[in-house]
């Protein structure tokens, strides 16, 4: 993969490239991320996402989150993430990020009730910053559908 992702830096102008690169990781990534059991999708999706260095600070928390647990996940996640919609408690529900910042994607609702406002927000940053930089598919977006579903499931779960 890093050869493809190498190669299409080698072929496209830089912007492009990084776009392409970042993309390319990502969708790597989403076999990872789709193979595993539906509740266990949270550290793949957040280990394809911290792939794509061109997300810079949304990267590296990806990186430090997908080895904590949820509630300090959370933490992690929204820390980077809040920008305009900066809530207090990021282990809560997303409800009430979700009525202040509405989501990028449409998510039901039940899931927005069920998933921590720091992966919610996160979730929402990172889909603003794939769309900035031209690798927002509908495959990358997938990894970030996913990474919410799992995290609600995990919530219910009490994991």
């Amino acid at each position: 993969m890093k050869a493809l992702a190498a190669l299409l830096c080698l072929a496209a102008p830089p912007a492009l490239a990084d776009a392409e690169r970042c993309r390319a990781f990502i969708e790597a990534g989403l076999k990872k991320v789709e193979a595993a059991p539906s509740p266990k999708r949270v550290r793949p999706a957040l280990e394809a996402l911290a792939a794509c260095v061109d997300l810079g600070e949304l990267a590296t928390a990806a990186r430090k989150a997908a080895k904590q647990p949820r509630p300090e996940r959370a933490e992690t996640l929204g820390e980077v993430s809040g920008g305009d919609c900066a809530v207090a408690a990021m282990a809560e529900p997303a409800t009430s990020a979700a009525k202040a910042c509405p989501p990028p994607m449409e998510l039901a609702p039940e899931l927005i009730r069920a998933v921590d406002q720091g992966t919610y927000l996160f979730t929402r940053a990172t889909h603003a910053k794939l769309k900035e930089l031209g690798a927002l598919t509908p495959r990358t977006e997938r990894v970030l559908e996913n990474l919410l579903l799992a995290a609600s499931l995990e919530k219910r779960a009490g994991r």
